[in-house]
């Protein structure tokens, strides 16, 4: 069985974030081997799993409906509960629980953003700096391009919607091709 062109394309030219779980992978940091490598570019810490685990079991019980399908916006009662948490912590008002989509990690995110919304040659304002991810998600997956907002140290990379206008003015291009504002 081959693979496809584009995954053989992504196999060649591997992000730095894959190449660098892959190199973590084969020889990861343990107090047994401590010569080896901590991944620093994944959302996720091993090295806690002692302390985590024993807090996470002290929790609610979990029944079946949490091992299966739940829809494909997640459970109704979890998109609830991150409407409510979005309305009291976030200052966000009337938060719509149906609107809500959970995924689990960014590249799925991503991916199924990339996947419905755009097309070859379309555009993302992205304010910079920003995490190099995204562009193995958006540009080499589905080549999609970033219009780069610049934001600057001297105010902390605040982001700025003078900002974001005065980029979208320069652009030469086609502004019907700019899709969406990707801000994290």
């Amino acid at each position: 069985m081959t693979i496809s062109k584009r995954a053989k394309k992504l196999q060649e030219s591997p992000s730095a974030i894959v190449a660098g779980a892959i190199l973590c992978g084969q020889n990861p940091y343990s107090l047994k081997n401590p010569e080896g490598y901590l991944n620093f570019g994944i959302a996720e810490n091993h090295m806690m799993d002692d302390l985590l685990l024993p807090f996470i079991n002290k929790g609610d019980q979990i029944d079946s409906s949490h091992i299966h399908y739940s829809g494909l916006g997640g459970s109704s009662s979890f998109r609830q509960n991150i409407a409510h948490f979005f309305e009291k912590h976030l200052g966000l008002k009337k938060v719509i629980p149906e609107n809500i989509v959970i995924q689990t990690g960014v590249s799925a995110i991503c991916e199924s953003l990339s996947f419905a919304m755009f097309d070859e040659g379309e555009y993302i304002m992205i304010p910079t700096p920003y995490y190099t991810g995204f562009e193995h998600d958006f540009l080499k997956r589905f080549n999609c391009s970033f219009l780069r907002v610049h934001q600057e140290a001297e105010n902390n990379f605040r982001l700025d919607i003078q900002t974001f206008k005065k980029t979208y003015n320069n652009f030469k291009g086609d502004k019907a091709k700019i899709k969406a504002v990707l801000i994290t």
